[in-house]
């Protein structure tokens, strides 16, 4: 047997705060190294990788936001994440066969149009995993959902026959993937609704400007979802987000705030793609009145906790 690389082994845990790693690392690194001396290897598997850069960026997400908000997060963004995929699928991903044939030489595999396809079906066995509380192997398969998604932009120039999908959706797909992957979806009920309410739309704006079957996903960019009109249907919800908290419904406030969250950076990333100063301001902007709602929802937190120890104050 060759020497084990202990080094790349070190390497599993950067993803996790140097003081857990000071904590917790021996035990762990030990633990992968006697299986890797049981099973012949010398060095990690992508499998053992992708788990513990998944868990370690939870962990360190877990230090800087509540995981009451993670997990809503994550639900909202597992469930948005399906219907994105499944539509994506549906008007964008395949012939129907009337066009196949005539077609067949653009196609990436029989009836599909490109390889999004790969990561649609790494979606939908996410959501399965998720469903059957495999949360890990569900991280797994949306970190290579993450992992295409990187790389695709550059096969596709290998391949021109392979055309899509387009950068803002791949975009779409590895935000949604990272934002489903810092917390854990543990409400199913919550998932499906998530999925529900984003699909219907979803479709529908396809549907309102004649996208069919076969065309390609860059139209619904340009025509149901351009910067306007998604900037305008956003601060709509944010609007009615926040009228719900101030009305008392805090938890229909944050259910549709963590709904509505993925879209935010899709929307600044979709807006700098049209004017990259107006991107900039957007992203500065989003980032702000985050940190400030984060730090009211921790103080808040603080009050509430202070008052149920000292009632009388």
């Amino acid at each position: 047997m060759s020497i084990i690389d202990e080094r790349s082994f070190d390497r599993l845990l950067w993803a996790y705060p140097q003081d857990w790693r000071r904590r917790n690392g021996a035990a762990i690194v030990g633990t992968a190294l006697d299986v890797a001396e049981q099973e012949g290897r010398n060095r990690p598997t992508l499998a053992e990788w992708l788990n513990l850069s998944a868990n370690g960026m939870g962990t360190t997400m877990a230090g800087w936001i509540p995981g009451s908000i993670r997990d809503a997060i994550a639900q909202g963004a597992l469930g948005t994440g399906v219907a994105f995929a499944l539509t994506f699928f549906w008007f964008h991903g395949w012939w129907p066969s009337s066009q196949a044939a005539s077609l067949q030489q653009y196609s990436f595999v029989g009836p599909f149009t490109n390889p999004g396809v790969v990561i649609c079906a790494l979606w939908v066995l996410a959501v399965i995993l998720s469903m059957t509380t495999r949360h890990a192997a569900a991280r797994v398969s949306l970190a290579l959902a993450i992992a295409i998604g990187l790389v695709l932009p550059i096969v596709n120039q290998w391949v021109p026959a392979w055309d899509g999908p387009s950068s803002i959706t791949l975009f779409a797909f590895n935000v949604l993937a990272a934002l489903a992957m810092i917390g854990t979806p543990r409400s199913r009920l919550n998932v499906a609704a998530a999925a529900i309410v984003t699909g219907i739309p979803l479709t529908i704006a396809r549907l309102a400007v004649d996208i069919r079957p076969g065309t390609h996903d860059r139209h619904f960019w340009t025509s149901a979802t351009n910067p306007e009109i998604l900037g305008w249907l956003l601060a709509l919800i944010l609007i009615v987000a926040v009228a719900s908290t101030l009305a008392g419904h805090r938890r229909v406030g944050a259910g549709i705030a963590a709904l509505a969250a993925p879209w935010f950076p899709i929307f600044a990333a979709r807006a700098a793609m049209w004017d990259a100063a107006l991107g900039v301001t957007i992203t500065a902007a989003l980032i702000t009145i985050t940190l400030i709602g984060l730090t009211l929802h921790l103080a808040g937190i603080r009050v509430v906790r202070t008052r149920e120890r000292h009632p009388g104050r």
